[in-house]
């Protein structure tokens, strides 16, 4: 599969002051990239190993679905996750008494967001004899009859051991909320209570137990928990103050609704969340994701486990959770833009451009995802529809710099660094003054320069780029590496690669530069261990292979650098450098070269 449910699941979290800092040392499954699902011992046709034997072996399913099975682990594997998604789903239907190939349906719909037939999946399989569901698949069944509304039937699905992960304070939580919906606030005190006895766990009792009491109506206590809440040195976030501020909106009082904001906004700053949510309660449009609602508090619930995970790196648990706040809560758009960016952390653009493209509506955020859909779509190798959506963008938003960037990194991309010096000269040309953080379109330019073999105007773009940003690493590097390549200002060069290092040691292409500048003045033997250093942090950046092939030649290492340099050419050099690691490799390097 493509990811571990169970490691997701048996998570533990530690709660410190009302806020989830996750422990994910049993679930950091993303650290490094994408997992791809197991399909035998061979990363090949999936035709042997553990889960084929399984496949077979089950009674229940007909060999000939076998095709479907095949054509959803390929497409998992190849991150085509809808395509796995509907392979999976069709192989689940015509065998739909295996749990096997229903658990991997699930799983997959879940991944791809297609929550009501994951949550239909997950009924049709939970009961299957011999079959043991996961936390997962109860937790998409307790929230199906959760969205229906229907109280009793949650009620009675929630009448399971949830015992991993999160369900210790997930259970409690969905137990309250199907009493609240059942008017019953008496077994929602008692449903808390061991919640709120709990010194980690007491702040997000009392955040529910508001939220609870806002939903069913009694208005003065549910002021009395907001007021403790928003008041507390540890508020844990700012969706009791927008809801409180909703609250009292809706009750008649905007004078005191806007004070609540005014005073809150003081205290935290201009926090885009509080002040979006300000504009549109007192514009009487209600809340996204309103926290008083069962939908919306149990989706702020998810969206805060995903926050976690994300910031610990686990990102395919950080979507799991995401996918289920978003059941809860599909209209919430900030959701998708989080989701989509975790899909561009994965190495998956096309799915991120397609999250990015169901964000729609002329808000802030459909703006913002149509720019990040320009950028995944480039990534993912649909240039021309990118630079075709980024130019419908200008005509609506002419003075956005941020599109007109994306238009020169993309010219720069392709090779046309004309184009590309013109996109980034517009904007240039536009500044009143430059800012610190215009560093960036400077050195932008000042490649491009480079390639234009245009010195004179690329450096002084990366002089006045050094100028903003004294400290920049980028810009110091650059700048170091290019006179290093030059033979120019040697020492001035490798006192700003040194600076640039300190400031960014684990860079494999700054350390990279250091390395050769030691190479370049004859410290063979320091330039060996700054450019080991180097290939250990970049292990398939080409350049930095062939130059520590260099290195090794010339303190006599000459089996290990014929390795590098062909670990240099299998990782794809430029064109114009094959011809010379091809000669380093039949000859290794003259006295002359270097």
């Amino acid at each position: 599969m493509a990811f571990d449910r169970k490691k997701i699941l048996k998570a533990r979290s530690i709660l410190s002051l009302g806020v989830l800092s996750i422990m994910v040392g049993a679930c950091a499954t993303e650290k490094n990239g994408p997992i791809k699902p197991y399909i035998g011992d061979k990363a090949g046709l999936p035709v042997t190993g553990s889960w084929y034997s399984e496949f077979k072996s089950d009674a229940n399913i007909d060999i000939n679905h076998y095709s479907a099975f095949l054509a959803a682990t390929l497409a998992q594997q190849n991150d085509q996750q809808s395509n796995a998604a509907e392979y999976f789903l069709d192989a689940f239907k015509g065998a739909p008494a295996s749990g096997f190939i229903g658990d991997r349906a699930f799983s997959q719909l879940l991944f791809a967001g297609r929550m009501d037939e994951a949550a239909d999946v997950a009924g049709d399989i939970i009961d299957l004899p011999g079959y043991e569901a996961d936390d997962l698949i109860k937790l998409t069944h307790i929230l199906q009859a959760f969205k229906k509304r229907d109280w009793k039937e949650a009620h009675n699905r929630l009448d399971t051991d949830l015992s991993t992960g999160f369900g210790f304070l997930l259970k409690p939580l969905l137990i309250a909320w199907s009493y609240a919906g059942q008017r019953d606030f008496e077994n929602v005190k008692n449903t808390l209570a061991p919640l709120k006895a709990n010194t980690q766990l007491r702040s997000i009792a009392i955040e529910h137990e508001a939220f609870i009491l806002d939903y069913m109506g009694r208005d003065e206590a549910a002021e009395e928990r907001y007021q403790q809440l928003i008041t507390s040195s540890d508020l844990s976030s700012v969706y009791p103050i927008t809801a409180y501020a909703k609250m009292i909106f809706e009750g008649g009082d905007k004078v005191k609704a806007r004070s609540i904001f005014t005073e809150q906004i003081k205290r935290f700053g201009s926090a885009p969340v509080l002040v979006q949510q300000s504009a549109r309660i007192m514009q009487g449009k209600g809340l996204l994701q309103d926290p008083a609602t069962p939908d919306g508090a149990m989706g702020l619930v998810f969206t805060r486990l995903a926050r976690e995970f994300t910031q610990a790196q686990s990102r395919r648990a950080a979507v799991i959770y995401l996918r289920l706040a978003s059941y809860m809560t599909p209209e919430e758009p900030s959701l998708y833009i989080t989701l989509g960016s975790l899909f561009e952390q994965l190495q998956n653009p096309k799915s991120a451009a397609e999250i990015y493209a169901a964000i729609s509506g002329p808000t802030v955020f459909s703006r913002a995802a149509r720019g990040l859909r320009a950028s995944a779509l480039d990534r993912a190798g649909e240039t021309d529809q990118a630079i075709s959506l980024i130019n419908m963008l200008l005509k609506e938003q002419p003075n956005n710099r941020q599109l007109k960037i994306q238009l020169g990194d993309i010219a720069r991309r392709q090779g046309d660094f004309t184009a590309a010096v013109q996109h980034y000269s517009d904007i240039i040309d536009s500044l009143k003054t430059s800012a610190k953080s215009d560093w960036v379109l400077y050195l932008a330019r000042a490649i491009s320069y480079q390639q234009l073999n245009d010195w004179d105007n690329a450096e002084a773009d990366m002089r006045f780029a050094l100028k903003l940003d004294p400290g920049q690493p980028d810009i110091l590097n650059n700048l170091g590496y290019s006179w290093i390549e030059r033979g120019e200002n040697i020492t001035e060069a490798k006192a700003m690669i040194e600076k640039a290092v300190l400031a960014r040691p684990n860079d494999g292409q700054i350390t990279d530069s250091l390395g050769w500048v030691h190479y370049l003045t004859g410290d063979y033997t320091r330039a060996v261990v700054e450019l080991e250093k180097a290939v250990k942090l970049a292990p398939t950046d080409a350049t930095i292979s062939d130059h520590l092939g260099d290195a090794y030649w010339r303190v006599g290492r000459r089996v290990e650098a014929r390795f590098q340099w062909r670990h240099a050419l299998d990782n794809g050099p430029d064109e114009d450098k094959l011809p010379m690691i091809e000669d380093k490799l039949a000859f290794g390097l003259g006295t002359g070269q270097l």
